[in-house]
C-alpha cells in the first residue's frame, strides 16, 4: 500500500511539473471580435489547457490580444471577462465575477413629446442569456442583479430609431438611473432597421443644432481639476476660455466677456450661481450647485434656439436631477475646499414622489473655527441645493427646487514700511455675498402629443463689502475709502408649450415675465478728500421676453429649425427682435453639415443704468438710464463626423457681429463694455473720462475651431480642441482695436484611462490629465516717462490692447480610486492644478510709488484632495 501512495505522488508531481511547464511558456496571440467561449476552446486545442464551468455567460464577443508568459496573459484575460478562475493542477474552474452592484433603473421617453414610451425594450450588450427590461406605463424600467462595472444598453420601440447607451457605471454606492430619450422615424420602413448611436455630447435640447453639447455629472468629476464645477469643465470645450485667473471660473466664448453667458437652472434663469463673484458678473471662485445634484445639461457656444433670450455668448441650461424614489441613498464628502453632505430617497412606499437635499460648508472656515491662528485671510462659504419631485397620476407633475449660498472674504493687508503716526498701517477689506433661488414647477401633459411647463420662482442677491484703513495713531477712527451695498431680487413667471405635430415637427413656444427690485448704493474715495457715490438707487421694473420655434424634420437627410424671440426692457422702453434659423443636412447617419444664424439681445445689468455722475455743478446725473440692449448677430456653420463607434469630430467656422454697444464719449480715451466683466470695470474704465456712455460701438467676433473626441470606451478617454479667433470693438469714433479678450488660439488636450483593480476586479483605479495652452491676453503699453512725470498710469490709447501678456500654459494631473464595498462605494481623489508650478502672467500695470510697470503672476501648484462615500440602506 505505501508503494501505491508513492507512485501516485509522483505521479501527481510530474502532472503538475509538467502543467507548471506548459504554463511557463511564451504565447503571442491575437483575437478579434470572437466570443470567449471561443477564444476559451482555441487555447485549450493549441496549449493543452483545460476549462471546467457551468452555464456562463461565454458568447459576448470581445477582442483581446495574449503575449508574454501563457499564465499571466491568461490570468489577465479571464480577470478582463470579470470571471473568478481556480487552478487545480492543468485545469481551470471558471466562475462568473459575483460582485453585486445596485439595480439599473431609468425612463424612456418621446424626444419630441415627452411622453413615456410604453413597451420599449432594453437589453444589456454583451449578456448570455440576454439580460434586460421592458418600460411599463410610466416609461420605467428596471434591470436587477448586474454586477459592478460598466454596460452598453441596446433600445428598441417599433417605429422609432433603435439606440445604443454606452458605458453606463454601475456601483455598489447608489442606484444609476438613466433618462433615454427616443426620436420617431419620420419615414417608415419596416423592413430597415437604423441603429442610432447615443452621442453623448448631443444636446438634450432637440431644437439645437450647432454649438451646442451636453455634459454629464461624471464629465465634470473625470476632467482633471475642474472640481466637480460646470464652468471649470467647460474650459476644456472649443472656444472657450478663462479671462486670465485661475481663482476664479469665469469662461470667455469665442472673444465674448463673460458677461454675455446666461444661467439657468430647472428651465429659468438665475443668478450667478457662484460664490465670491463681483456684482454685473457671471462667474466666481467656486460653484454653488454640487454637481452631485446634477442631471445631463446642455451649454452653448452660439447660435443658441429662440427659447434663450437674455443672452449674447452663451448659455449654461442647468438640469437638476430626481432624488431616487425607490430607496434612500446618502453620501460624504470631505475635501480641500469643503465639507458635503447629500441625502435622497422617497415619502412614501406609496408614493412615487421623491427627495434631493445637498449641504456643502468651507473648510477653510472650519478650520479658521477651531485653529484661528492659522489663517490669514478667511474665506468662508456655504450652500444648500434641493429639489422635491411630486409625480401625480391626472393632474401633471409638480416640483420645488432651490439654490442657495452664501460666502464671505475678510484680509487684512499690513504695510511693510516704516509709517509716521499720521499714517495708516493696516488696510481691512471685507466682503458678504449671498445668492438664492427657489421656485415651483408643473408640467402637465396637455394630450399624447403636446405637454405645458409652468414655473414661478423667486431670487435674490446680495453683496455688500467695505474696504477701511487704519491708522499708526489708535486715537484716529478707521477711514472708509470704498463702500459697496447691493440688493436684486426678482419674481418670475416663466410658461412653455410643447406639441409634437407628427414624426417630423415640433412647435414650441412660451414667455417669461420678470420683475426685478433692487436697492443699488456704491461709494468710493475720490481725490483723497471725501466718499463720492456712484450708485445709489432704489426701485423695480420688468424684463419679458417670449419666443416661438418650429423644428421640421423634411425626411431622414434634411432638418430645419426656425424661430423667433422678442425682448423688452421696461426700465427705459429698449426692444429686442431677434429672429433665428438653422439648417442641417445629413450626408450619412454619421455625419451632417449644418449651418445657423441669428440675432441675440441682452440688457447690461441694471446697475450699468444708474450709474451716478457728478457735474461741475454739484448736480447728481444718470447718462446712462437710455442706453440700449446689446445687440449680436451670429452666424455658424458646422461639420460633425461620427467614426469608429466611439469617435467624433466636429469643425466649426463662426462669425459674431455686435451692435448698440456701450462706449465713452472722450475721443482721448478708448472704453468698450465688450473689455469689462464687472460692474466695477465699468466704473473704473470710464471714470477716467467722466461723461456718460452710448449704444453707438460695435465689435466682432470670428474664428474656426476643431474637436476631435473619443467617449469614455474601452476604459480610456480623449479629447483634442483648438481653438484659432480673433475679436475686436470700435469705439464712437470709429477706431478698432481688439479687445482684451483676442489671445488668438487656445488648445486643449485632455485623457484619462481607468483600470479594474482588486480581487474581483470590482474596484477601480484612474488617472486624468489635462493641457491648455491659451494666447496672452491684451495689455495696453504703458507710457512709463508720462505716468512718472504725472504720478498715475498714463496709457497710450493710440494702441489700445496692442500688446499681450506672455502665453499661458497649464498642465493639470487628477488620481483616484474607487473601491465597491457592499452597499457602499468609496472614492478617494486628488487633483494637482499646474503640477509644473508654472506662473502664468495675469497682467502688469503701473506702479506709481515704485514708479515702474510691476508683472503680476499667478498661483503655482494647487493640490485638491478628496474622499467621497456613497451609501443606501433604509
Amino acid at each position: 500500500m505505501r508503494v501505491f501512495w508513492l507512485i501516485l505522488i509522483w505521479c501527481l508531481s510530474v502532472i503538475q511539473v509538467f502543467a507548471q511547464s506548459e504554463l511557463d511558456q511564451s504565447i503571442d496571440a491575437v483575437y478579434q471580435d470572437q466570443t470567449i467561449e471561443y477564444i476559451l476552446g482555441d487555447l485549450e486545442e493549441k496549449y493543452g489547457l483545460q476549462f471546467s464551468y457551468g452555464y456562463l455567460p461565454l458568447q459576448r464577443r470581445t477582442s483581446y490580444t495574449f503575449q508574454g508568459k501563457l499564465q499571466e496573459a491568461l490570468e489577465a484575460f479571464l480577470r478582463a471577462q470579470h470571471l473568478v478562475f481556480k487552478k487545480i493542477g492543468s485545469n481551470w474552474v471558471l466562475k462568473i465575477n459575483t460582485p453585486t452592484g445596485k439595480p439599473l433603473r431609468g425612463s424612456i421617453i418621446d424626444q419630441d413629446s415627452r411622453q413615456p414610451l410604453i413597451g420599449a425594450n432594453i437589453i444589456v450588450e454583451g449578456t448570455s442569456p440576454l439580460v434586460g427590461a421592458s418600460s411599463d406605463e410610466d416609461g420605467s424600467f428596471i434591470i436587477e442583479n448586474l454586477t459592478v462595472g460598466r454596460y452598453d444598453l441596446y433600445v428598441e420601440y417599433l417605429g422609432y430609431q433603435s439606440l445604443e447607451v454606452k458605458q453606463i457605471l454601475v456601483t455598489s454606492g447608489k442606484e444609476q438611473f438613466v433618462r433615454i430619450e427616443m426620436q420617431e422615424s419620420s419615414v417608415q420602413m419596416e423592413e430597415i432597421v437604423v441603429l442610432a448611436k447615443v452621442d453623448l455630447t448631443q444636446p438634450l435640447n432637440e431644437m439645437a443644432t450647432n454649438s451646442a453639447r451636453s455634459f454629464s455629472v461624471e464629465q465634470t468629476s473625470r476632467f482633471a481639476a475642474a472640481l466637480s464645477d460646470p464652468a471649470r469643465m467647460a474650459l476644456s470645450f472649443a472656444g472657450v476660455t478663462g479671462n486670465g485667473d485661475d481663482l476664479t471660473n469665469e469662461i470667455v466664448i469665442r472673444g465674448n466677456s463673460s458677461k454675455g453667458l446666461l444661467w439657468r437652472m430647472e428651465g429659468v434663469e438665475i443668478p450667478n450661481p457662484n460664490h465670491f463673484g463681483d456684482l454685473g458678473s457671471s462667474g466666481g471662485s467656486i460653484s454653488m450647485l454640487s454637481a452631485s445634484t446634477l442631471a445631463n445639461s446642455d451649454f452653448y457656444t452660439g447660435a443658441f434656439p429662440a427659447e434663450f433670450g437674455n443672452a449674447l455668448s452663451g448659455v449654461f441650461d442647468l438640469k437638476l436631477r430626481n432624488g431616487n424614489n425607490t430607496k434612500r441613498e446618502h453620501s460624504l464628502q470631505i475635501g480641500t475646499l469643503g465639507l458635503e453632505a447629500s441625502t435622497e430617497g422617497y415619502f412614501s412606499k406609496k408614493s412615487t414622489g421623491s427627495y434631493l437635499i445637498n449641504y456643502r460648508y468651507s473648510t477653510i472656515d472650519l478650520i479658521d473655527n477651531l485653529l484661528p491662528s492659522l489663517t490669514e485671510q478667511v474665506n468662508p462659504f456655504q450652500d444648500l441645493t434641493f429639489k422635491v419631485n411630486l409625480p401625480t397620476k391626472k393632474a401633471g407633475t409638480f416640483s420645488f427646487f432651490g439654490l442657495g449660498g452664501k460666502n464671505g472674504t475678510l484680509e487684512k493687508i499690513t504695510r511693510d514700511a516704516p509709517v509716521g503716526p499720521d499714517e495708516w498701517i493696516r488696510e481691512d477689506f471685507r466682503v458678504n455675498q449671498s445668492m438664492g433661488v427657489a421656485g415651483f414647477k408643473h408640467r402637465l401633459t396637455v394630450n399624447s402629443s403636446s405637454y405645458l411647463h409652468t414655473s414661478i420662482t423667486h431670487s435674490i442677491w446680495k453683496y455688500d463689502d467695505e474696504t477701511s484703513r487704519h491708522w499708526a495713531n489708535p486715537s484716529i477712527p478707521k477711514e472708509v475709502i470704498d463702500v459697496t451695498d447691493v440688493r436684486h431680487s426678482e419674481t418670475a413667471l416663466n410658461l412653455l408649450y410643447n406639441c409634437k405635430l407628427n414624426a417630423g415637427s415640433i412647435f414650441r413656444a412660451g414667455f417669461n415675465i420678470r420683475h426685478q427690485s433692487y436697492d443699488y448704493d456704491y461709494k468710493s474715495f475720490a481725490d483723497t478728500t471725501a466718499l463720492i457715490s456712484f450708485l445709489n438707487n432704489k426701485g423695480s421694473t420688468q424684463f419679458i421676453d417670449a419666443f416661438a420655434q418650429w423644428k421640421y424634420r423634411l425626411n431622414s437627410e434634411w432638418e430645419f429649425n426656425s424661430g423667433l424671440n422678442i425682448s423688452h426692457l421696461l426700465l427705459n422702453g429698449t426692444w429686442g427682435m431677434d429672429p433665428r434659423v438653422s439648417v442641417k443636412y445629413f450626408l450619412s447617419p454619421q455625419q451632417n453639415l449644418s449651418i445657423s444664424t441669428g440675432l441675440y439681445t441682452k440688457p447690461d445689468h441694471l446697475s450699468t443704468y444708474f450709474i451716478e455722475r457728478r457735474q461741475i455743478s454739484g448736480a447728481i446725473t444718470r447718462p446712462n438710464l437710455d442706453l440700449k440692449m446689446l445687440k449680436a448677430f451670429h452666424l455658424v456653420a458646422a461639420y460633425d463626423l461620427r467614426f469608429k463607434e466611439d469617435h467624433r469630430l466636429k469643425m466649426e467656422a463662426y462669425y459674431q457681429s455686435l451692435f448698440d454697444i456701450p462706449v465713452g464719449t472722450n475721443m482721448n480715451t478708448v472704453f468698450s463694455v465688450l473689455n469689462t466683466s464687472t460692474l466695477f470695470g465699468i466704473i473704473f474704465l470710464n471714470d477716467m473720462d467722466g461723461t456718460r456712455l452710448v449704444s453707438a460701438g460695435k465689435g466682432k467676433n470670428y474664428g474656426v475651431e476643431l474637436t476631435l473626441e473619443k467617449f469614455f470606451s474601452s476604459g480610456y478617454y480623449y479629447l483634442f480642441t483648438a481653438s484659432l479667433f480673433d475679436s475686436k470693438f470700435t469705439t464712437l469714433d470709429r477706431r478698432e482695436f481688439p479687445t482684451r479678450y483676442a489671445t488668438n488660439r487656445v488648445v486643449n488636450v485632455l485623457g484619462g484611462k481607468e483600470w479594474s483593480v482588486g480581487m474581483r476586479k470590482k474596484n477601480a483605479v484612474g488617472i486624468n490629465g489635462k493641457l491648455t495652452y491659451v494666447g496672452g491676453l491684451r495689455r495696453t503699453p504703458v507710457l512709463l516717462g508720462e505716468s512718472i512725470l504725472a504720478g498715475e498710469t498714463i496709457l497710450d490709447f493710440d494702441r489700445y490692447n496692442a500688446l499681450h501678456v506672455p502665453p499661458y500654459f497649464r498642465i493639470d494631473l487628477g488620481v483616484f480610486y474607487r473601491v465597491n464595498a457592499i452597499n457602499a462605494t468609496h472614492t478617494f481623489s486628488l487633483d494637482l492644478q499646474n503640477i509644473t508650478d508654472r506662473r502664468n502672467v495675469s497682467e502688469t500695470f503701473y506702479e506709481p510709488s515704485l514708479e515702474k510697470i510691476i508683472t503680476q503672476k499667478q498661483n503655482g501648484i494647487i493640490p485638491f484632495l478628496n474622499y467621497r462615500i456613497e451609501f443606501s440602506f433604509d
